[in-house]
């Protein structure tokens, strides 16, 4: 441009440039991931004016990554009912605080690595995920294993009898009776039912069903005939 000018807006800011011979050059740095736009004008020594097109410049996101583990693994684990594990998350990729969630309870927010050790006192299924929230420069990602907690024993039957006028014996022909039986757990859980079955001599179920829920002592009235 023979005594001339030239320069750059860049999302509507003007920069002056830099030239080497008729090569205008325009250089920027650090610039977050987004959507820009700019063009770049021009004058001559006679005074004309020109400008280019309106031009647009796309900066993508990166990628994150993250990383959960439980008990040092990256997979689902069984363990039993009052238990405690290390829930442990690394950012693999990314910049900024990580998430830990527990059925979608928040049990830790800030930055990596993280380490929980956590206590699982009721037997089931639990989501755990590891999130990383989107940022400016970066992707959101997330990482979810379950746990899955057992029991450690089951219920216990102290007691099976048959009661007759309120005595643990066995029934004559044509008496009314009891079948009794005694349940507790070692865990002090809730017993949830007792399944009751009765069996004739020929192999045939006479009965099968549920007869109680949430109860440590149970009794089935029938009658002999």
């Amino acid at each position: 441009i023979e005594a001339g000018s030239a320069g750059i807006e860049f999302n509507s800011i003007n920069y002056s440039i830099s030239n080497i011979s008729d090569i205008y050059l325009f250089n920027t740095t650090n610039l977050p991931a987004g959507s820009y736009q700019y063009y770049w004008w021009a004058n001559d020594s006679e005074g004309n004016y020109n400008t280019t097109a309106m031009q647009y410049y796309t900066i993508a996101k990166n990628a994150s990554q993250i990383f959960l583990y439980l008990n040092n693994t990256r997979e689902n684990i069984t363990i039993t009912k009052g238990s405690s594990i290390e829930i442990n998350s690394t950012l693999q990729i990314g910049k900024g605080s990580i998430q830990i969630y527990l059925n979608n309870s928040l049990i830790y927010e800030g930055s990596s690595p993280a380490k929980n050790l956590t206590a699982f006192n009721t037997a089931g299924a639990y989501n755990i995920t590891a999130a990383y929230p989107q940022t400016q420069n970066y992707t959101g990602s997330s990482e979810t294993w379950f746990v899955n907690v057992v029991q450690n024993s089951a219920p216990i039957i102290h007691e099976n009898s048959t009661v007759v006028n309120n005595s643990a014996k066995l029934p004559k022909f044509g008496e009314n009776f009891f079948f009794q039986v005694n349940l507790s757990d070692i865990e002090n859980d809730s017993i949830i039912f007792v399944n009751f079955t009765l069996t004739s001599p020929n192999g045939t179920k006479v009965i099968d069903n549920i007869i109680g829920s949430n109860s440590t002592i149970s009794n089935y009235a029938i009658w002999n005939s």
